[in-house]
């Protein structure tokens, strides 16, 4: 014969059991749901950092620009004025040796 208790204890094992599968289900649908919060924040940091790739390809491309300008401009200068340039740059170098002349003192 099967006493109260012994059944109390047999539904107790089979709340468990019950319990071990339910709390597989939540861990697995935890996994997954993290799994796929984690790759949309790696879309989200890739889309960003191709966003910020593009944006330094553009200022790159206007730093090179402005500066393909200015070393034309100033071919161009020096073809029309070589006396004024000359002289120019040799005012120029003349100040940067006094400076550091100065500083070296």
């Amino acid at each position: 014969m099967v006493t109260d208790y012994e059944k109390s204890v047999e539904s107790m094992w089979k709340d468990m059991r019950e319990l071990r599968t339910d709390l597989r289900g939540v861990m697995a649908a935890l996994r997954d749901k993290a799994s796929e919060r984690a790759s949309h924040v790696r879309e989200n940091i890739s889309q960003a950092a191709d966003h910020r790739l593009e944006q330094l390809r553009h200022v790159g491309e206007r730093i090179s620009d402005k500066s393909r300008l200015a070393v034309e401009k100033t071919q161009e200068t020096v073809r029309k004025r070589p006396i004024v340039s000359i002289l120019a740059a040799a005012g120029i170098g003349a100040l940067i040796g006094g400076l550091l002349l100065r500083k070296r003192q």
